[in-house]
């Protein structure tokens, strides 16, 4: 289980030893491959040994937390791959249309200048500096909200510019 004969929580070394033949088996079920089963099951007890370090991991039934970590390795897996698209063709690349890239940059500044100075104030310290909005807020004696919302119209407007 997840504690000793005495009741104290197992090791690492210990939950690893009792339970990754059983965690491999149950990915594997899960993947249905090997090597992205292997790849589920280090993840965590990686995982497991962070949690540890801060005090956590399982305490009660380990096949359940077991079960459960490796149920949500597989779906961070399947929403990577979502995104992933494998072809055999690689794409013609076209060269940039410098022009089109300028004048684009002309109507955004164009935008900029006519929008209200807070507008350029705020994108330049969320955007450019990388401030989070509360830094942002804090510095301009601003609310975050407030921010946050001239932020969002700020970047409209220059979306809308080219």
């Amino acid at each position: 289980m997840g504690a000793d004969e005495r009741g104290a929580p197992l090791t690492l070394h210990q939950l690893y030893s009792e339970h990754h033949s059983w965690a491999l088996r149950v990915a594997r079920g899960v993947v249905g491959d090997q090597h992205e089963a292997e790849d589920i099951v280090s993840e965590v007890f990686l995982a497991i040994h962070r949690a540890q370090l801060n005090g956590g991991g399982p305490t009660g039934n380990a096949r359940g937390y077991l079960r459960r970590a490796i149920q949500n390795e597989a779906t961070k897996l399947w929403a990577r791959r979502k995104f992933e698209h494998v072809t055999d063709t690689v794409p013609e690349s076209e060269a940039p249309d410098v022009a089109d890239a300028l004048l684009r940059a002309v109507q955004r500044q164009e935008a900029l200048s006519d929008a209200p100075p807070t507008y350029t104030v705020v994108l330049y310290r969320v955007d450019i500096l990388g401030q989070t909005a509360e830094e942002a807020a804090a510095a301009l004696g601003m609310s975050a909200p407030s921010v946050k919302s001239i932020l969002h119209r700020a970047r409209g407007t220059l979306r809308l510019a080219a």
